[in-house]
């Protein structure tokens, strides 16, 4: 295949992968606690990377790690930990988890603003249109009557705002460092960091090791599709496309959320919150669109 074949190929295993991801973490969560979960989810997800690692020797000579990339690892792996961390636990909080899904898709706005901040970067009257319209949605999904800043930053959109800046700040460093770190070690380093994150947060809270059946097929499923397959393939997806492209084409994975949501749970999102989040789609496609006259 051609590398742009390849690349448009990984992005869509990976979109898939991570649709499902957002079903089986909340069908998990909803039968064990927050830390049960982490600490068996990316149990598995070492598993799985070193299952492949085993089967696969020929991929142990393209494994190299340049010294003064290396260093990038250790903050990779930390950005990873607050960035998936307050993405599962916002699954965990919210009724419905392609709301995460629609939400997650300010990550645009947020690589944006850093340019903005750091490169003196300025906006085109796309990429404005497109902020606009992205926070015109992001206001109609977490407009409450209730609203307060202590609820939104710990069971509400705020934790996704704040997933998704960290998110954005990870992408940017991994773009720029893909060339020289193999997939492989980005997802298995990624992995190993949440891993021991959630192995010490476990012997802290003493929690127990038994889970129910279902929240084991839940947490197999979810760490083969979602840690492994869908991170490893985005991954390699990055290796052959730009970040726009696929930021562009990774946008719409929020509807397969929503479809496959509705499939397994058999509810949808109140009509506003599905209205925002559809101009949460456009206004992040607006934005990359727009950065990409600017090149």
């Amino acid at each position: 295949m051609k590398p742009t074949t390849k690349g448009y190929f990984f992005l869509f295993l990976s979109m898939l992968a991570i649709s499902n991801v957002y079903v089986f973490s909340k069908a998990a969560m909803n039968n064990m606690s927050f830390v049960q979960f982490g600490f068996y989810w990316f149990l598995f997800a070492v598993i799985w990377n070193i299952w492949l690692i085993v089967l696969r020797p020929s991929l142990r000579s393209s494994l190299f790690i340049e010294k003064h990339t290396s260093y990038y690892l250790p903050l990779l792996g930390i950005l990873e930990i607050l960035s998936t961390g307050l993405f599962f636990y916002a699954i965990k909080q919210m009724s419905n988890p392609s709301i995460v899904s629609f939400l997650g898709n300010v990550g645009p706005l947020f690589v944006a603003s850093l340019g903005f901040v750091f490169l003196k970067e300025r906006f085109t009257k796309i990429e404005l249109a497109g902020m606009a319209l992205t926070m015109a949605g992001a206001f109609i999904i977490s407009r409450k009557p209730n609203f307060s800043w202590y609820l939104f930053f710990t069971k509400d959109a705020g934790l996704v705002f704040l997933s998704s800046f960290i998110f954005a700040i990870s992408t940017v460093i991994t773009k720029h460092k893909i060339k020289t770190i193999h997939p492989w070690i980005l997802s298995i380093n990624r992995s190993v960091f949440l891993f021991i994150t959630f192995l010490i947060w476990f012997f802290i809270s003493h929690e127990s090791l038994l889970i129910s059946k279902t929240a084991f097929f839940n947490v197999l499923a979810g760490s083969l599709l979602g840690p492994f397959l869908a991170v490893l393939a985005g991954y390699y997806a990055m290796q052959y496309l730009d970040v726009g492209k696929s930021s562009v084409i990774g946008s719409s994975k929020s509807f397969l959320v929503l479809l496959f949501s509705y499939w397994w749970f058999g509810t949808l999102p109140k009509e506003n919150q599905i209205a925002g989040g559809v101009l949460v789609v456009l206004g992040s496609i607006l934005i990359i669109w727009g950065k990409r006259k600017k090149i």
